[in-house]
């Protein structure tokens, strides 16, 4: 039986845990940094490349909007002078 997974092809990717923020970013920055530095494109590992990035970024986004709810939770939106809310939340989780 032939494993047709990304992970067969390329060694260097592993299966990411949904519950790993820093384990997704840390493969983040990895691709990044694998792409910035190839002399020549390497079209074959591409695909499985950015699939992988792409599941890293969506936990990464989940895990920070899991956190954004819990601080809003937690502290409520602080109103502004002015009667706005806060969004000082919403800069700290989206950075």
């Amino acid at each position: 039986m032939m494993d047709d997974s990304p992970f067969s092809k390329n060694p260097t990717i592993t299966p990411l845990s949904p519950d790993s923020f820093n384990a997704a970013y840390r493969t983040l920055q990895r691709n990044a940094e694998n792409l910035r530095h190839q002399t020549e494109p390497d079209i074959d590992g591409l695909a499985p490349l950015i699939e992988e990035s792409l599941r890293a970024y969506a936990i990464c986004k989940q895990r920070l909007e899991t956190v954004r709810r819990a601080l809003e939770e937690q502290l409520g939106p602080e109103p502004h002078s002015d009667g706005e809310e806060n969004v000082a939340i919403n800069d700290v989780v989206s950075r």
